[in-house]
């Protein structure tokens, strides 16, 4: 197996990953918004999520977009997890920019 092809097949699987991890974190995410428990008044009990949900979770907590009431119940802080995704959204271009970058100097060197 050749270089490129084992990088293509990384990226197919990493793609994969990533929305596997995005849809779960949207349904999470969703359960809260439509049970209203966005503001602090409202928190509920948090869905039961699976390993990834777990780990999901934590990230968010520990983010400050969920944020652990009294008994066990939870909120999503909308302005937080908004915040969060921004972020993650301006890490996600900076490194599509990079790759591309570093295409084009490859390009440009091997020339």
């Amino acid at each position: 197996m050749r270089l490129v092809e084992a990088l293509q097949i990384a990226g197919v699987l990493l793609g994969a990953l990533a929305t596997a991890f995005t849809a779960i974190e949207g349904r999470f995410v969703g359960r809260f918004r439509r049970a209203a428990a966005t503001p602090r008044g409202r928190a509920t009990e948090p869905p039961p999520p699976g390993v990834i949900g777990r780990w999901r979770r934590s990230r968010l907590g520990a983010a400050g977009a969920v944020v652990e009431a009294a008994g066990g119940r939870a909120f999503l802080d909308e302005a937080t997890y908004a915040a969060l995704r921004r972020s993650r959204r301006l890490r996600a271009v900076t490194a599509v920019l990079l790759v591309l970058a570093s295409v084009v100097l490859a390009h440009l060197a091997l020339r």
